[in-house]
């Protein structure tokens, strides 16, 4: 049988015998209805059979589609989580999809009747403090531990400046003979570290002489003010001295706030307790102004003669 060799080309002629053709067309061989013929490879009379398409030919492999379909414009191709798809997880989906905000429907605005807004009741009995923000609480938990009533000592700002000023003219100023400034009579001066009080009127430059222009002074003649069991109290600008009385008081006096110390002050000496004396503290608190009698053990000394103390002075400064 002789065959055209343009029905096979690239092929010689003796090539071209039964055999070889049968076994070229055998994969033209099976297929089931429906099913259509396609090339699987570059290869020649490398044939395949598949289901669905014919016409213009078809797949019926998802892979070897053109043209798949996306989700925000991502390919569906292998398996794409939420998150590679832009999807909302899960998680955040609700279980059961919000229908209404208080009855109402599609883009809701809320106003205050449907968040309760001014609609609070106050109890007949008050407001309770749980019903107050935390913040008002904290406040009032800070008021229930302040200052309740005024103690009876307190001074005024007003009092106390009243006071100052009053004694702004026992403020003593530092001097040098010939005197650096005009002085006043009765006005007080440090002249080589002691105290004296202007006599005569004092020019700037004159010489400053003691009977003639000042006189030696000490704090004891400035300001007084007698306390409680005869403790007499004299101030001199920042500078205080008491001096102890005669009769026994626990605490032997209070001093008032302008009259406190920087610090506590402690003088230790002796009581006579009727047959013998005592070693003693006398202290005056900082704090409270209390002026007390101690042992030496820090104990308060109760029912005994004061005399040792009596006419004793205790000078210190204020705050």
């Amino acid at each position: 049988m002789l065959w055209n060799t343009k029905w096979f080309p690239g092929t010689n002629l003796q090539d071209l015998n039964l055999d070889w053709i049968l076994k070229k067309i055998s994969a033209l061989r099976g297929g089931n209805t429906g099913q259509y013929l396609y090339k699987k490879s570059d290869k020649d009379f490398d044939f395949g059979w598949k289901t669905g398409g014919g016409g213009g030919g078809g797949t019926s492999d998802y892979l070897d589609l053109d043209n798949k379909p996306s989700i925000n414009n991502v390919e569906l191709l292998g398996n794409k989580t939420a998150a590679e798809l832009g999807l909302a997880a899960a998680a955040d989906i609700p279980e059961v999809p919000v229908q209404s905000v208080n009855g109402k429907t599609g883009a809701v605005v809320l106003d205050a009747t449907d968040v309760g807004a001014g609609t609070y009741t106050k109890p007949s009995g008050g407001i309770p403090k749980t019903d107050l923000t935390s913040a008002v609480q904290t406040s009032l938990d800070k008021a229930d531990s302040a200052l309740q009533a005024v103690p009876p000592t307190y001074r005024t700002a007003a009092a106390q400046d009243a006071i100052d000023a009053a004694q702004d003219s026992n403020l003593a100023t530092i001097e040098s003979s010939p005197a650096t400034a005009a002085h006043a009579v009765g006005e007080y001066i440090v002249l080589n570290g002691h105290l004296y009080k202007v006599t005569a009127a004092i020019a700037a430059g004159q010489t400053l002489t003691v009977g003639t222009n000042i006189a030696p002074t000490s704090v004891m003649e400035t300001t007084q003010e007698t306390l409680s069991n005869g403790v007499t109290l004299y101030r001199c600008g920042k500078v205080r001295t008491i001096t102890t009385g005669g009769a026994y008081a626990r605490p032997l006096c209070t001093l008032d706030e302008g009259d406190r110390p920087v610090a506590n002050v402690t003088v230790f000496g002796k009581v006579y307790n009727g047959s013998s004396y005592v070693e003693c503290v006398t202290n005056i608190n900082a704090t409270n102004g209390n002026v007390t009698v101690l042992d030496a053990f820090g104990s308060e000394i109760a029912g005994i003669q004061i005399s040792y103390l009596v006419g004793k002075t205790i000078t210190y400064l204020t705050k």
